[in-house]
């Protein structure tokens, strides 16, 4: 689902590419966590191509409320534009539970899980799943590839002796 940096040459189909982080002028974001989403989009783009640029939007709200149905909550939302002339995807990450929790290692992976969940959706919304397949299913397929890039990443940083990078 995901393309590999090696397969990026059959996917040069927009002219900005690519990855995006940028967090809420609301307030500046804690140091710990900035640096855990740093270090992890630069891994993620170390190992994936994302032929069209998708914006990743940290805002420190506790969640988001979805528009449709008043009681349906999410921590991540991915939008994209029907008709895309000269606008990109973009994905909202609620991260205000890691401000409010004692946890902070625990609530830093699941904004991982977040990202790495919305930017799934991204990858199918590229090659047109939202078309093809029920929400359901897109839905186990988005975490069951955020489970695996998180873990993946931890792996990495254990092996590199940084385990402990945002504390």
């Amino acid at each position: 689902m995901w393309i590999e940096r090696k397969n990026k040459k059959y996917y040069l189909d927009s002219k900005k590419k690519g990855l995006r982080v940028r967090y809420s002028a609301i307030t500046l974001p804690d140091p710990a966590l900035k640096k855990a989403i740093s270090c992890f989009i630069k891994w993620i783009t170390t190992q994936y191509f994302f032929p069209i640029r998708c914006n990743v939007i940290i805002k420190p709200c506790p969640y988001f409320i979805s528009r449709e149905e008043k009681r349906n909550r999410s921590y991540g939302d991915f939008y994209y534009y029907d008709n895309s002339i000269n606008k990109t995807p973009f994905i909202w990450i609620a991260s205000g539970k890691y401000y409010t929790s004692k946890n902070k290692q625990g609530n830093i992976e699941n904004i991982l899980f977040t990202i790495a969940h919305e930017l799934t959706h991204y990858f199918q919304w590229y090659f047109y799943e939202y078309e093809n397949r029920s929400d359901r299913s897109l839905e186990i397929e988005a975490n069951k590839w955020a489970r695996y890039l998180v873990g993946d990443f931890l792996v990495e940083c254990e092996r590199l002796m940084v385990s402990k990078w945002w504390t």
